[in-house]
């Protein structure tokens, strides 16, 4: 069902298929691991990703975010399309318990510490 939509707003509609087609730079999108803030750190970074994904490659997408050490924020639906899962049920809790997740608890420096008390750093979750 969600390809179909996909296919008619996207495909179809003049001004997305225009934009998409002719003025979308894929190569100036791409994100790679290295720029993503916190990235293993699951208060601050997670990954919904569907097997089915007819946009991009999502299992080589998981492949190269494990081979990077992500697992704990790592959503994964095999059966999933592209957005689909944070629309499931299971998908979208994961989504909403991820959003209202309490800030992990913060460290102070050590009194010997040449660090400003402002730069706190976080416990066990800092990559």
């Amino acid at each position: 069902a969600i390809q179909l939509i996909m296919k008619y707003f996207a495909a179809t509609e003049p001004g997305i298929a225009l934009a998409v087609q002719r003025h979308w730079d894929w190569t100036a999108n791409a994100l790679w691991f290295e720029e993503i803030p916190r990235p293993r750190n699951p208060y601050y970074t997670a990954y919904f990703l569907g097997g089915k994904d007819a946009v991009m490659d999502a299992w080589r997408v998981r492949r190269y975010l494990t081979n990077h050490g992500v697992d704990e924020n790592l959503y994964w639906d095999p059966n999933g399309q592209h957005g689909q899962p944070v629309l499931d049920k299971k998908g979208l809790k994961a989504l909403k318990d991820w959003l209202l997740a309490p800030e992990p608890k913060r460290t102070p420096p050590s009194s010997d510490s040449e660090t400003d008390s402002s730069e706190w750093s976080e416990s066990e979750n800092e990559v």
